[in-house]
């Protein structure tokens, strides 16, 4: 990341803490679920938007709630303690974020944003994120889930390739162990002008359309109550603070916004599958692994 990049994040976020200083965001531990699914940087207002006009089928029940954070990172620390052990929960994961604050936090953690990297689009697609779920799943029974989609977060698949290559620059970092790196976003590229607010905002819920129908068939494999929720939501051109006129975009520490802290709580009480057709997910997952490799 440039100097500015970095002197800009800093400021905004000391700035934030000083203006947000009370969070009275939810604990999600302090919650009713069997299994939870994150849909990274989810609006309420875009759920809400989705679900009315049928996007959203399973028939559960939506209500919002006011989260933690307003990142990832913000998100994964006040709702979780990286020095203690939360034994009855599995992590699925395709946002970095996790390994790099939480390696020994849970049970397990499926770092699917390390193997299940598509080099094509610069992300974790939802249909990967359905099989190494199931699969942890079929493996821990006994177990609570996290599942954590990076969609509908940048990169926006349906724009192709703008220059955004943000998570894949995170990606990297955390992989080779650096703590600064380049961050062209789809965000930065909005306010340098070189993509129009239209397009970031069709992506955008191009991208929630895209992982919904996976969320779903995701949370009718699973038995129990289910949440589909997020770790946060996203800027989109809202005032930083009601006395301070200047505008943000994507996600920041510490903002207390509705655009980036309120966000969906659909709970959704399922039956879920048996462990045989579990077992044949797994087992499809497995020869179809195999093909790419070319061992079969």
């Amino acid at each position: 990341m440039s100097w500015y990049g970095i002197k800009y994040n800093q400021i905004i976020r000391r700035t934030a803490r000083t203006l947000y200083r009370k969070n009275e965001g939810h604990r999600v531990l302090d919650e009713d679920w069997d299994h939870m699914i994150l849909l990274d940087a989810c609006r309420y207002d875009m759920f809400h938007e989705a679900d009315k006009a049928g996007k959203v089928t399973l028939g559960g029940k939506l209500e919002s709630r006011i989260s933690r954070g307003s990142t990832t990172e913000e998100w994964l620390r006040e709702n979780f303690d990286p020095e203690r052990k939360y034994d009855d929960i599995v992590y699925i994961s395709s946002n970095p974020h996790i390994e790099k604050y939480f390696g020994k936090a849970f049970h397990g953690i499926h770092s699917v944003w390390i193997d299940g990297w598509d080099d094509e689009v610069h992300t974790v697609l939802p249909e990967t994120m359905v099989k190494r779920a199931l699969r942890a799943y079929r493996e821990n029974p006994d177990k609570r889930l996290i599942i954590h989609f990076i969609q509908p977060h940048f990169p926006f698949i349906p724009l192709g390739s703008v220059g955004d290559l943000g998570l894949e620059k995170f990606r990297e970092a955390v992989i080779e162990g650096e703590d600064e790196f380049d961050n062209p976003t789809i965000w930065r590229l909005l306010e340098e002008g070189k993509v129009s607010r239209k397009d970031v905002e069709w992506g955008y819920r191009k991208n929630l359309e895209a992982v919904l129908p996976q969320a779903e068939e995701l949370a009718r494999a699973l038995k129990g109550r289910i949440v589909i929720t997020s770790d946060h939501g996203n800027a989109m051109g809202e005032r930083f603070h009601p006395i301070i006129p200047m505008r943000i975009y994507g996600h920041h520490w510490s903002i207390r916004i509705d655009g980036l802290v309120k966000v969906p709580w659909y709970v959704y009480e399922s039956k879920g599958r048996d462990q045989d057709s579990i077992e044949k997910d797994v087992l499809d997952d497995k020869i179809s692994s195999l093909i790419k490799d070319k061992l079969i």
